[in-house]
């Protein structure tokens, strides 16, 4: 019997799973949702969309009579899924330990997982302590699998190669796509490795959009697009595309991991608005710009990837076209407006990558997809600097611009974009002139203890850091001579650190003399 879905390509495929999941988490949210009305509007991929919504609607129809509670924590259906594994999830007290243990099971089944989500979603209550413990832990398992030791599912059931290449291990698992890491023993270089699913059917159609994107991302030579180097068919008739194997982290893991400086988003994010400038020119819009898709190396340069659903411009003007990623729509894209779609879509979706990067919160966030689709297309952007009043004005502005609604009023070229970032990253305050400022007498005495603090601050921070106060000790890791008590230091040194706190003092004096003391209440 034919598989209903063997007659379509990449793109509907991809829409028919994107459709499928939110469906399965409608069911998960105990909504009860009706397949006939997710069917509306849906008449080029009905009949395979039919198919697998029936098939979902079935498991949890079978599921909330048998085996599935509902008493168990909302985890991501890449985890609910593994109940079929015998994996269970106890929400009853665990020890740190176990925690750390029950997320390096799930995520050696599902490396998507992070740990930020397993610990919001898991055990929200566990200490600090914990959640660094599982971020180590997370660190660890993705430093290994890197480097080929371990591997999310068995070696019997990996292919052992695609034409020449070796594979080592499987790196990651999407909704299409799967990508190994492998050894091409030609040009003796690591490599990735992309290509569908094994659990997925693949057809002409399907080969031929790996061919498509394989060329297209061949045109595209530009220092943060991730490159292309050879396409061909397995042994086993699946397509697959060799890359350059980036042996870091993807954005949206380092995101999960904290804070992101400033500087940092600068400079990542003007490197990507000039990738996709240059995809731009090309006369390609990516229509996929998020975080999962910007690759980082160890020091930071970023390479933007998956261009799967990259279309040159002459073929993206399709009405009706949903194409991408919800959460980083842009509204002509929510609207389906295809006419509208340009490289500007791409700087929307940009901008929704920057304002996750500087805030820590997404701009769209709703409980439901539909939620989020009517914030896009509906509602304003809350200003960064009101979920952190650090993020610099220069940049917010930025980030907003870039995020407007209508594409008329964003930057013109994701060029102008970039060139804005560079400008907020060369920024640099006027320093205040302290030349003209004395040191009142009267506080001589608080120079001193404040140099004596600085003093013992800075130790205390090298201390921490595993230096030693003092002389060398034979068993000493490091040792800094130079820390010893604030009395002991040379006349030179003891000067400097009086310097340090008097420039802070001038400094102090010189704002101060700025601002105008409020008006008295009494009279003169």
């Amino acid at each position: 019997m034919m598989n209903p879905r063997d007659e379509f390509g990449l793109t509907q495929l991809r829409e028919i799973d994107r459709i499928a999941d939110q469906f399965e988490d409608a069911w998960r949210q105990g909504q009860h949702p009706q397949v006939e009305e997710w069917l509306i509007a849906r008449d080029d991929i009905r009949v395979p969309l039919e198919a697998e919504l029936k098939r979902i609607e079935r498991e949890m129809q079978m599921g909330n009579d048998g085996d599935m509670t509902r008493d168990q924590p909302a985890l991501p259906d890449t985890l609910c899924r593994q109940a079929s594994d015998d994996l269970s999830f106890d929400t009853g007290e665990s020890t740190d330990e176990s925690l750390v243990d029950e997320f390096e099971t799930i995520w050696r089944k599902e490396s998507s997982l992070n740990a930020e989500s397993f610990v919001r979603l898991r055990c929200p209550d566990s200490d600090s302590n914990t959640f660094e413990r599982i971020i180590s832990r997370e660190s660890d398992l993705r430093s290994q699998r890197f480097k080929g030791e371990i591997d999310s599912r068995s070696a019997e059931s990996l292919p052992s190669h695609f034409g020449r290449y070796e594979v080592r291990g499987l790196i990651s698992k999407g909704g299409f796509g799967e990508v190994y890491s492998a050894l091409d023993p030609k040009l003796d270089r690591k490599v990735a490795i992309k290509t569908p699913r094994v659990d997925r059917a693949v057809n002409e159609s399907t080969r031929q959009d790996f061919e498509n994107e394989a060329k297209l991302i061949c045109r595209l030579e530009h220092a943060n697009i991730l490159p292309v180097y050879d396409y061909g068919m397995s042994d086993f008739g699946r397509p697959f595309l060799v890359c350059k194997l980036i042996e870091s982290e993807t954005l949206a893991e380092r995101i999960a991991t904290g804070p992101i400086s400033f500087a940092e988003t600068v400079k990542i994010c003007s490197a990507v608005a000039g990738a996709l400038h240059h995809a731009h020119q090309s006369g390609v819009v990516h229509r996929d710009v998020k975080p999962a898709n910007i690759l980082l190396e160890s020091d930071g340069h970023p390479w933007l990837t998956d261009f799967g659903l990259g279309l040159e411009s002459p073929k993206v003007h399709l009405d009706h076209d949903h194409s991408g990623t919800l959460m980083f729509w842009s509204p002509e894209q929510a609207l389906g407006k295809g006419h509208l779609i340009d490289g500007r879509s791409d700087i929307f979706a940009l901008g929704i990558v920057m304002y996750v990067m500087l805030t820590r919160e997404h701009p769209f966030e709703a409980n439901t997809d539909k939620g989020v689709w009517k914030r896009i297309t509906e509602a304003d952007v809350k200003p960064p600097r009101q979920c952190n009043d650090r993020i610099p004005p220069e940049l917010e502005e930025v980030c907003l611009k870039a995020l407007r609604r209508d594409p008329k009023e964003r930057y013109s070229t994701a060029e102008d974009l970039g060139l804005a970032l560079e400008e907020v990253g060369t920024y640099q305050p006027q320093p205040i002139d302290v030349s003209h400022i004395e040191i009142p007498n009267a506080i001589a005495d608080l120079v001193e203890r404040l140099a004596i603090n600085v003093h013992e601050v800075w130790a205390s921070k090298r201390i921490s850091e595993g230096w030693v106060v003092g002389p060398a000790r034979s068993d000493s890791k490091k040792t800094h001579p130079d820390l010893v008590p604030f009395e002991q230091l040379s006349k030179t040194e003891q000067d400097y650190d009086r310097e340090v706190v008097e420039s802070v003092l001038k400094a102090a004096i010189a704002l101060g003399s700025r601002i105008e003391p409020p008006p008295s209440d009494s009279a003169e």
